[in-house]
């Protein structure tokens, strides 16, 4: 009996498709965005410089008895990644720092396969724990602003945008 193939995948490369946005309010997290909740946010796209985390993990828990050597492992709780955006910063500090600021609690929402309608989304709920500025001395990189997130809810992946 032949087994049934995973779909056929569109394969393609991040920059210039992907859109990261700032959304301030999610009143149905976590559902899927209303396009006038993104209509308030901020698209972010532009000024990313490197990204880090925005995604989950599991925790596995041992399992072991008398019964045998061999040690099993149970699913144990699900943890977010440390999460972490870097900005560009602008020489006269009109950048990031204006809208993502020490404490504030919103939403980071991804569109990997762009903001387009149908098409799937994750939604991050976060509050901003640091935003740091990341000088280089050697003046081998440009300036740039860090900002930590730290993850508050159970992310909503692989929602629908609307």
């Amino acid at each position: 009996m032949a087994l049934t193939p995973l779909p056929s995948s569109t394969r393609f490369i991040q920059p210039g498709v992907t859109k990261c946005y700032w959304v301030p309010t999610i009143a149905a997290y976590p559902a899927a965005v209303t396009r006038t909740e993104i209509g308030t946010g901020t698209d972010l796209t532009g000024e990313i410089a490197d990204v880090q985390g925005f995604s989950s993990k599991a925790d596995f828990v041992e399992t072991p008895d008398l019964s045998a050597q061999f040690v099993p492992k149970v699913p144990g709780r699900i943890k977010a990644d440390d999460s972490m955006l870097s900005f560009y910063a602008s020489r006269n500090g009109t950048d990031v720092r204006a809208t993502l600021t020490q404490g504030t609690s919103g939403f980071v929402v991804w569109m990997d396969g762009g903001d387009v309608v149908g098409q799937k989304m994750d939604e991050f709920a976060v509050t901003i724990a640091a935003v740091s500025v990341m000088r280089n001395v050697a003046g081998t990189e440009v300036l740039r602003i860090n900002v930590d997130f730290a993850l508050t809810k159970v992310p909503g992946y692989n929602l629908t945008i609307a």
